[in-house]
């Protein structure tokens, strides 16, 4: 009997260690994603980028299975307010590398294949940036929407990723 749950746990241990080598060697398969040397963040390999129309700043959108994400840096870029009323919303303040970040996040009940997941990160007073004779400010907000809840964790380590040179 005794003999039984040592190896019953020794196998659970095992497994344990082989779902955690496998979690690490997926992390590290994670592509980075250079935004014109403003910031880098990273995705999981098999989301990738798609071609959309830039208006006023730089804008970009990458695809998965599952998700979607998108970021707009620029003068008006979305500073995630008027999100309150979504159900399950929650909103904190976070510094991601050295820089204040609004994350907010709610269930967004879309019909969409990207589901009905909304997590966002807005950075306010990125920098100023001069074109002509005008000077205005620049902002990052970046959004990741996803099918599953289980996907969170995901959408909040790409948020997390973000990097500033």
């Amino acid at each position: 009997m005794k003999k039984t749950i040592i190896i019953g746990i020794t196998i659970i241990i095992i497994i344990a260690l082989i779902y955690t080598i496998i979690q690490i060697n997926n992390n590290e398969k994670w592509q980075t994603i250079n935004a014109n040397d403003k910031f880098s963040f990273k995705l999981p390999p098999e989301i990738i980028k798609q071609e959309i129309q830039q208006t006023d700043s730089f804008v970009q959108q990458y695809i998965g299975r599952n998700m979607l994400v998108s970021f707009d840096y620029g003068w008006y870029s979305e500073p995630l307010i008027g999100k309150e009323s979504e159900p399950e919303y929650f909103e904190e303040e976070r510094q991601i590398d050295g820089k204040q970040a609004k994350i907010i996040s709610y269930r967004t009940y879309q019909e969409s294949s990207f589901g009905g997941y909304y997590l966002g990160a807005s950075f306010r007073n990125i920098e100023e940036e001069t074109i002509g004779q005008q000077t205005q400010t620049v902002h990052l907000t970046m959004g990741v929407s996803y099918a599953n809840e289980e996907d969170e964790s995901t959408a909040l380590r790409i948020i997390e990723s973000i990097d500033f040179p």
